[in-house]
């Protein structure tokens, strides 16, 4: 699919063999003789990879960047991303896991939930298996249960939570014609510091590169941009209630991984999203000059009109689809306050500036925070702002983490 060569392991026992028995052993013989003390080099990590075709773990010290931090870079197998994800991350997943799927909230014995994450489970490992055995290596590294790293990745905290418990998303996402003619695409990513490990980068063999901002453990991606020059920006489309479809809605998270590992432009990210169904607002700008921008939503695929530029932040664009999912049964429907602010000042922006303006005058934009302006894209809230001019540098994606400890103020290049 796309410009990758996309290698994949058809044997579904050997991916049931490798789960099953990371889940049975935990951190017991398995997970002891690969945990070991922690102090590991790589070389030793290696050594034990030679007595184990079943887990290896391989870390990847990328290339010296504009900043003190090493970028976290995870290459190879799932098997070995996972186990060096999991045992790199291993504190910040811990944290995240206690803040996100609290035992009692989330009674890992409850049989409802346990069936509904099953579900799940078997949409993953019919359409991206690879994920899956991902996931067991993470748990492995960190040393913990499948079901763990399983339940974080279905969103167990999201999807069983009642409408009104939690506060609508701040997310904001635009691509924009710059004044050289080519597309970009910005985004402003809204969510608790805690969750998150900042931007990491996957290299999973035969499949696309690519840098994300995942919540720690999780095998997805958010914001994004891949080694064949496609970025993706995203926004939650808040809906609670459920919907008469005889399938289980795919995590979003994991469909823009799989969106990231395997699509090249635009237009194979809109056959994705016609094939897969899941919940979330997307905005895709390819290396090619496509562009596509939607709601993907449990009722299908909305496109969002992108001649020139197009604006989403986290409310249903379109009142007609608003009233297809009330008669479907869609209840609880919840706005951020400040969503249609958002939009507006972004749909002002592009319409004024598409077209005439610099990538440095979007990224001035978007980085701009005003606190006494609703529609501000960058708030109190925001985790990550990012930039990507795909026909212009095709591997190059910029960031900027306003919260502590960086604090930055401008956007960081990343080379994918």
């Amino acid at each position: 699919m796309g410009a990758a060569e996309i290698l994949m392991d058809n044997s579904k026992i050997a991916r049931r063999q490798f789960i099953q028995q990371a889940a049975a052993v935990g951190i017991g013989a398995m997970g002891a003789a690969l945990l070991g003390s922690g102090r590991e080099t790589l070389a030793g990590l290696d050594a034990l990879a030679s007595r184990s075709s079943l887990i290896r773990s391989v870390y990847e010290k990328p290339p010296v960047r504009s900043t003190n931090m090493d970028l976290p870079t995870f290459i190879g197998s799932p098997e070995q991303i996972g186990l060096a994800y999991g045992r790199t991350l291993k504190d910040i997943i811990l944290q995240a896991l206690s803040l996100l799927l609290d035992e009692k909230r989330f009674p890992r014995s409850d049989a409802t939930i346990q069936a509904w994450v099953g579900r799940r489970e078997s949409l993953i490992e019919k359409h991206f298996p690879w994920l899956l055995e991902e996931m067991a290596a993470v748990a492995q590294g960190v040393g913990l249960d499948y079901q763990e790293i399983l339940w974080l990745n279905c969103r167990v905290w999201n999807y069983c939570t009642p409408a009104g418990a939690t506060k609508p998303s701040q997310c904001s996402t635009m691509a924009i014609t710059l004044a050289d003619g080519t597309l970009a695409c910005t985004a402003a990513l809204d969510d608790p510091p805690d969750l998150y490990c900042g931007p990491v980068r996957f290299g999973p063999e035969g499949r696309h590169r690519f840098i994300t901002l995942p919540i720690s453990g999780m095998s997805w991606a958010a914001d994004s941009m891949n080694s064949a020059g496609l970025a993706i920006a995203i926004s939650s489309l808040n809906f609670f209630g459920e919907i008469e479809k005889p399938d289980p809605l795919l995590p979003q998270d994991i469909a823009i991984r799989a969106i990231m590992e395997q699509c090249s432009t635009a237009d194979e990210v809109r056959e994705f999203c016609r094939e897969h169904s899941f919940q979330i607002n997307l905005v895709a700008v390819d290396a090619q000059g496509g562009v596509f921008a939607a709601q993907s939503t449990p009722l299908g695929l909305f496109e969002v009109e992108a001649e020139g530029f197009a604006v989403i932040t986290n409310h249903w664009v379109d009142d007609a689809e608003l009233y297809q999912m009330a008669q479907r049964g869609g209840r609880g429907i919840s706005e951020s306050d400040t969503t249609r602010f958002r939009r507006g000042r972004l749909l002002q922006f592009a319409r004024q500036q598409s077209g005439h303006c610099s990538a440095e005058e979007v990224r001035e934009f978007m980085g701009h925070r005003d606190d006494t302006d609703p529609g501000s894209n960058h708030n109190a809230g925001t985790l990550a702002l990012t930039f990507a001019n795909p026909q212009a540098a095709p591997q190059t994606f910029w960031i900027m983490q306003p919260k502590p400890p960086l604090s930055e103020t401008e956007f960081v290049p990343y080379e994918v």
